[in-house]
């Protein structure tokens, strides 16, 4: 292990070129930052069947239903808690009022299991894919929250609409 070394990033001896500087004798300098990790992305191009095209299709449907609800349901706990509350005018309680919203990801994801015993088609799909959709909608909001931090335009989530395939 090298000197100095905390032993946290996964450097050896194989990690590092020597270089020479001017007169003071060979410097050790690392080929590439300690905890940067490359990441390769594939695209596959699908030539589906008809049979397989219609399921993919119902698949997206479902989704979109479910982003649909999720939105709905949170934009309705936002109407309820935060806008009909007597302080939402004070700055100070909207924004308490707002990080003690009773709807969020993972509460949602936690109702997937009673959408999933109360809508029987959604238990043709995996479990993985629907939270997938429920993550994306958190990352819409999370977006939509830090814009207005920032004194950005927000623009609310909006409902997916259908599109074809």
């Amino acid at each position: 292990m090298e000197a100095g070394h905390t032993g946290k990033s996964p450097l050896n001896k194989n990690s590092f070129v020597e270089r020479s500087s001017s007169g003071w004798g060979p410097v050790r300098v690392p080929l590439s930052p300690p905890n940067i990790m490359s990441i390769k992305a594939y695209k596959y191009r699908m030539y589906a069947n008809t049979g397989t095209t219609e399921k993919l299709q119902w698949v997206l449907d479902r989704c979109r239903e479910l982003y649909n609800a999720a939105l709905t349901e949170r934009r309705d706990a936002y109407e309820m808690h935060v806008k009909r509350h007597p302080g939402y005018y004070d700055e100070e309680t909207r924004k308490r009022l707002t990080r003690e919203l009773p709807i969020d990801y993972y509460g949602q994801k936690r109702d997937l299991v009673e959408i999933k015993d109360l809508r029987p088609e959604y238990q043709g799909i995996a479990s993985h894919v629907l939270q997938d959709v429920l993550l994306r909608l958190k990352r819409a909001f999370d977006g939509f929250f830090r814009r207005v931090q920032h004194g950005e335009q927000p623009g609310l989530p909006t409902h997916s609409r259908q599109s074809p395939l």
